[in-house]
């Protein structure tokens, strides 16, 4: 019987293949030099290699190449970042087109010990010189510079989420294919600097610049909320390809800072998504936005409201503190288009105000504007700028996605809400139950109960009651003008 290594090639690498990165690495090399050689061919390296230094059990999702925690803190993290950049330099990055790599927490590593770090991580990196996408998790570099050591030309998207400040030095330009950058520091104390030689490549389709929050009802829009320290790059207004921007800040801004962006922000004309803090100046800018589809306003100024304008012609998603919501009613009815509103911030009267229009919207019932002074909405004005609202109700898509979205809040939330609503107090609810039991019954849920249910449990009744609700406003009350 013939050993392993009598094996044609071409069959070993399919045995080889059965087994993980680390445990291929961890004693075959050791074997002979055949196997060392095939352990380092490009089928078997792939496209996609993950790996992780830590001193803490690697995530599940992440392929270990280095040495495994052995309970001596951080003494061996210099030394096993020096093996896998001499892995990468040598042997594995012609080969690799992603990457990603974890790098440990942020006391990894001595400050002492922080330039030959760097030294190491940008050599390796520039040998992958095939790659189009990088991630890299976990920097315990306090100061990581980025500049020309970056520049593969390559390189499609890069993410970098650090345990200490960045900044960005010098020229970024040679990243001639890149179209989405995100910097994420890991704390909100920790900051994002641009000097002012900076330049960021032209190509850029995507920017997001700080710390990561997703809205998850809101899971296809792909804007993060960014509370972090950050400064506007001189070269923002250059990136006229600019798709999606996301430069939300917290209290640690710059007062220049905050009067540049909107000075710079007329001037990307393509954008369809946006995160940004909405001050006068920038509200005023949105209106030269014709292109945006998605807006997500993470704070807003005292008194600030949305512009009418041609701008809200194409807008479908938005994302903003209540205050801000009401506000801008009389603007926002212009948003024909409008499928999913989040609401942040939310002060509870203000809850109050948005429940009952999307409530007053789905039962399709007469608004008694006259009785209603909590609604902070010019009387004169207020049936008109509803109905436009009132009518995408009218659509079953449109009606699913509306419920699915703006609704979602706690049971004790809406409990609260519902109880100091007056529209709920002035509907007639014996009149609403007699006019739906012209309805299909085949769910046995009234059109009452399951606005109701679906504002106190939002996900629980969504798939059952659409069609129900569709049918109602399509059949009951008057016809509204479209």
């Amino acid at each position: 019987m013939g050993s392993l290594d009598t094996l044609p090639g071409e069959v070993l690498l399919l045995v080889f293949d059965q087994l993980s990165l680390l445990e291929r690495h961890r004693s075959l090399p050791l074997v002979c030099q055949a196997f060392l050689q095939l352990l380092h061919s490009p089928q078997l390296l792939g496209f996609h290699l993950e790996s992780t230094i830590s001193n803490g059990q690697p995530e599940p999702r992440l392929v270990e190449v280095s040495l495994q925690n052995d309970g001596l803190d951080d003494v061996n993290y210099l030394p096993r970042l020096r093996s896998l950049c001499e892995w990468l330099t040598r042997r594995a990055g012609r080969h690799i087109r992603r990457l990603h790599l974890e790098l440990g927490g942020p006391d990894a590593i001595h400050t002492h010990e922080e330039p030959e770090a760097l030294v190491l991580l940008a050599a390796s990196l520039t040998a992958c010189n095939s790659m189009t996408e990088l991630h890299l998790t976990g920097l315990s570099i306090r100061r990581l510079p980025l500049g020309p050591w970056l520049a593969l030309a390559s390189l499609r998207h890069i993410r970098i989420h650090s345990g200490g400040h960045m900044s960005i030095s010098g020229s970024l330009r040679s990243l001639s294919a890149l179209e989405s950058l995100e910097l994420e520091p890991e704390e909100r104390e920790f900051g994002i600097r641009f000097t002012p030689e900076a330049r960021l490549p032209v190509s850029l389709t995507r920017l997001c610049l700080g710390y990561k929050q997703d809205f998850d009802f809101m899971p296809d829009q792909h804007l993060e909320l960014v509370p972090v320290r950050w400064s506007v790059p001189d070269c923002l207004s250059r990136l006229t390809q600019l798709k999606s921007l996301s430069v939300c800040h917290d209290t640690y801004v710059d007062e220049e800072d905050i009067e540049e962006l909107p000075r710079q922000l007329r001037h990307l004309t393509q954008l369809t998504r946006l995160a940004l803090d909405i001050t006068a100046d920038t509200a005023l800018t949105l209106t030269a936005l014709n292109q945006l589809h998605s807006l997500c306003c993470c704070r807003a100024g005292d008194d600030v409201s949305l512009h009418a304008g041609p701008w809200l012609a194409n807008l479908q998603r938005l994302v903003a503190p209540s205050e801000l919501v009401v506000g801008s009613l009389e603007a926002l009815g212009a948003a024909q288009q409008l499928e999913r509103l989040g609401v942040t911030y939310a002060d509870t009267q203000q809850l109050v105000t948005i429940t009952t229009l999307v409530v007053r919207a789905v039962f399709d019932l007469p608004l008694n504007w006259n009785h209603t002074d909590w609604l902070k909405v010019p009387r004169g004005q207020a049936q008109v700028t509803l109905y436009p609202w009132m009518a995408a109700f009218q659509r079953q898509e449109c009606m699913r996605r509306w419920l699915q979205a703006e609704l979602c809040m706690s049971e004790a939330q809406a409990r609260s809400v519902l109880s100091r609503c007056p529209a709920l107090g002035e509907l007639d609810v014996r009149l609403a139950r007699r006019r739906l039991r012209q309805l299909d019954r085949q769910l046995g849920v009234s059109k009452m109960d399951a606005a109701l249910l679906v504002l106190r449990r939002p996900a629980m009744l969504l798939p059952a009651i659409s069609d129900v609700v569709s049918y109602a406003v399509g059949r009951t009350g008057p016809a509204l003008p479209g």
